[in-house]
């Protein structure tokens, strides 16, 4: 289900489901939430690590006086993002 819709069944649920049922449904809804904040967390940790990383390594790269390009190409930033470390 799209995000878009999650309102559209909140209400549905508030309307037309027991107050027991509703509270059950209401926390499996939330817990959902909750999930996808993790996991939205942690694939945004995980692509900031990996780019920390190939900073790291093309800062070392410049330092042993490696061809731009091949750092490029090694590590996968961008032209502008490696001048930004000279």
């Amino acid at each position: 289900m799209t995000e878009d819709k999650y309102p559209e069944l909140e209400k549905i649920i508030r309307e037309h489901i027991p107050k027991e049922d509703k509270e059950d449904i209401m926390r499996t809804i939330a817990q959902k939430y909750r999930d996808e904040g993790i996991q939205i967390g942690q694939e945004k940790g995980k692509l900031e690590g990996e780019k920390e990383k190939a900073i790291t390594i093309a800062r070392s790269m410049l330092e042993k006086r490696y061809p731009l390009e091949d750092i490029i190409l090694l590590t996968g930033l961008s032209r502008s993002q490696i001048h930004e470390l000279m």
